[in-house]
């Protein structure tokens, strides 16, 4: 978290990879504004499932999906 507060960009929303995520981790992080954002967490399994997806369908909206995972 800190490394990532030191150097993101102030116009990224802060997304986060992890191996595994506790059902805790959404509320978590709204404790944690980050630049007046608040982070949003991913296992690395969804993603890459998503970025296979994208692999093999060039279609697939890889930005939307993410923002539909997180409303």
């Amino acid at each position: 978290m800190r490394d990532y507060q030191a150097n993101a960009n102030t116009y990224s929303n802060p997304l986060l990879v992890a191996n595994s995520l506790s059902k805790d981790v959404p509320a978590k992080l709204k404790e944690q504004i980050m630049e007046g954002k608040t982070a949003k967490a991913i296992s690395g399994r969804d993603l890459a499932l998503l970025i296979l997806q994208r692999f093999t369908d060039p279609n697939f909206n890889v930005d939307f999906e993410l923002r539909r995972l997180f409303l």
